[in-house]
């Protein structure tokens, strides 16, 4: 009964880390003090996207297909990069020192963010070979896990790393990780 909660926590945490999700979380920790906001934002975020599959399966996939969904991830990822660009531009024109991320907006990110993630495609096949109560407990606790490390790392990182050079990056990873998303449905 132990791999029931185990097997789904570890495997989520491995398939999460180093996600777009994790790298989205990372670049709204740098531009807020309010972590509570976000961290709570997140897990109704990862509750919505990845935690509900486990007990409702594939409804997604069902209604909408995988190249649109995937179309849209895209499409979307490459919106949080030009978004983000556009936010260092104004940041510097009004040296806004730090941004108010709400439980809304942090919600709202962390649940486009995980359209057509691998990690829900975890949730649902672990939801249909284990116990359902246990992986979803399992599939949350890793994900605010690592969220909660991401959050740590990016508020260290930005003691010694300049804000503007983490949201760069982050804003270019996300316009490629869109680019290969939408190109993944050409090839």
């Amino acid at each position: 009964m132990l791999e029931h909660f185990l097997i789904p926590f570890f495997m989520m945490f491995v398939m999460e880390f180093g996600d777009k999700t994790q790298l989205l979380i990372l670049s709204m920790s740098t531009k807020t003090k309010k972590k509570i906001k976000l961290l709570i934002g997140a897990a109704i975020g990862f509750l919505l996207a990845d935690g509900l599959l486990v007990y409702f399966g594939d409804a997604i996939s069902s209604f909408i297909p995988t190249t649109i969904v995937k179309a849209i991830a895209g499409v979307i990822f490459i919106g949080f990069g030009v978004y983000g660009y556009l936010q260092e531009e104004e940041e510097e024109n009004t040296s806004a020192k730090y941004k108010s991320v709400s439980i809304f907006t942090s919600t709202i990110m962390v649940f486009l963010a995980e359209m057509g993630d691998k990690s829900q495609l975890g949730a649902l096949v672990f939801g249909t070979t284990y116990n359902a109560h246990l992986t979803f407990i399992a599939i949350m606790l890793s994900l605010m896990t690592l969220t909660a490390i991401t959050m740590f790392f990016g508020s260290l990182l930005i003691k010694y790393v300049k804000k503007e050079v983490v949201e760069h990056i982050a804003n270019s990873a996300f316009i490629i990780i869109g680019m290969f998303t939408l190109l993944s449905i050409i090839l």
